[in-house]
């Protein structure tokens, strides 16, 4: 860096100021969300969005890999898939399975398909038949029972 270039110096001057007294360059704020069901091992979050911004007919459920954290979708103001789908006008839900330790070591894959509230709740159900006006899809034991071979 050359500070005996004006704006490389402004530049270096406007950053110690934002990390030094506003808390940082990036704000990191996560976007407005709420609980709306809570269990071990999974909480699925309702994002807000403003009034301004008009619904769209439907919702979105943002399920993170196992390996990653659920703030992969909302990393920062004017960086979050969550923020982008809210302006959007869609009621946007997150599943966070929180830290997943060494005693969740013998928890198959299953566990987190079938066993979460985020998979066996009717909250997502009511979600979708409210914002697209239509019937619920079917309950799980509904659903064909074919399998991979």
């Amino acid at each position: 860096m050359n500070l005996t270039d004006p704006q490389q110096l402004a530049s270096a001057v406007t950053n110690a100021y934002d990390i030094l007294l506003r808390g940082g360059v990036a704000d990191l704020r996560p976007t407005t969300a709420s609980i709306i069901e809570e269990a071990p091992q999974c909480t699925v979050f309702r994002y807000r969005r403003s009034q301004e911004t008009t619904a769209r007919a439907l919702p979105v459920l943002l399920v993170p890999p196992l390996a990653a954290p659920a703030y992969c979708f909302d990393l920062r103001r004017g960086c979050s898939l969550a923020e982008h789908l809210i302006a959007l006008g869609h009621e946007t839900y997150l599943v966070d399975y929180g830290k997943i330790g060494f005693s969740d070591r013998d928890l198959g894959l299953e566990h987190w398909v079938t066993e979460t509230p985020a998979a066996r709740s009717s909250w997502w159900a009511g979600a979708w038949a409210a914002s697209c006006r239509c019937s619920p899809p079917p309950p799980r034991a509904a659903w064909p029972s074919t399998r991979w071979p």
